[in-house]
């Protein structure tokens, strides 16, 4: 858990004023997220989002007429995300020279062709 506390100054007006405003991200629009190999373990995952929301609201006006003003906003930012697991196969270790396994065990995962 964490949470930011961002403050702004805006001049006040003697009239009550408010927003509203909010916007999606769907998963599909966002990159292609990297997966990392691990030597020690077949197993390898990456973390795939599913959507990010943002929905909020502003509103601002006086406390004492010409002379005290507020202004306050809410913006909570909400996302879902879901976990593809890999599953890869242990490989001797390969000659570069010839392109074949030269019988010593490397360890080296590798991801499905």
């Amino acid at each position: 858990m964490g949470g930011v506390v961002s403050m702004a100054t805006k001049s006040g007006s003697n009239e009550w004023h408010g927003s509203a405003f909010s916007y999606l991200s769907p998963g599909a629009f966002s990159g292609s997220q990297q997966r990392i190999v691990n030597r020690s373990t077949s197993l390898s995952g990456v973390t795939e989002p599913d959507y990010t929301t943002n929905i909020g609201v502003e509103v601002g006006g006086p406390i004492i007429k010409n002379k005290l003003f507020i202004w306050v906003g809410y913006s909570p930012r909400s996302f879902r995300n879901h976990l593809v697991q890999y599953a890869d196969r242990f490989v001797e270790h390969i000659d570069p020279a010839t392109g074949q396994p030269d019988g010593t065990q490397a360890n080296n995962p590798t991801a499905p062709q």
